[in-house]
């Protein structure tokens, strides 16, 4: 659900965006979004980013997935890493880039580290290894 934050009442089209252009979600609105993957891509720098790029490392790169939250489109991308088992893990130094910010049940704006750890928890909730390994492998 998508809270709209007017200091008046005199608005008759809700407002999806902020001053800062970030799209105001409450934590239970999160878990309702329906992500689908927009696209992944190699991207060495990011080995930089990470001790788990070692020897036994094949490659790292990003993935971005979006989903529609009251028709504003939202975007969710991080960091990944492949072993050499070819398991895709989540490089977790770096925090998920979004256009979200989370808003508690009252509405106000919540902590980063709140934010962030309610964001690697959905990222885990979502099957995003499969597509992430499908795009790679045409790469």
């Amino acid at each position: 659900m998508i809270h709209v934050h007017t200091h008046s009442r005199i608005f008759k089209t809700p407002q999806h965006h902020s001053h800062d252009y970030l799209i105001r979600v409450s934590s239970r609105g999160l878990r309702h979004l329906s992500f689908e993957h927009l696209y992944t891509e190699r991207d060495e720098t990011v080995r930089e980013d990470t001790r788990l790029a070692g020897p036994s490392t094949r490659c790292t790169g990003i993935t971005e997935w979006q989903a529609r939250a009251e028709n504003v489109l939202v975007s969710l991308a991080w960091d990944w890493v492949q072993l050499s088992d070819g398991a895709l893990r989540p490089v977790r130094v770096v925090p998920p880039r979004t256009n979200l910010k989370l808003i508690d049940e009252l509405g106000y704006d919540m902590l980063e580290v709140e934010s962030v750890a309610m964001l690697w928890q959905m990222i885990d909730d979502v099957a995003w290894q499969g597509c992430a390994a499908t795009a790679i492998a045409t790469m």
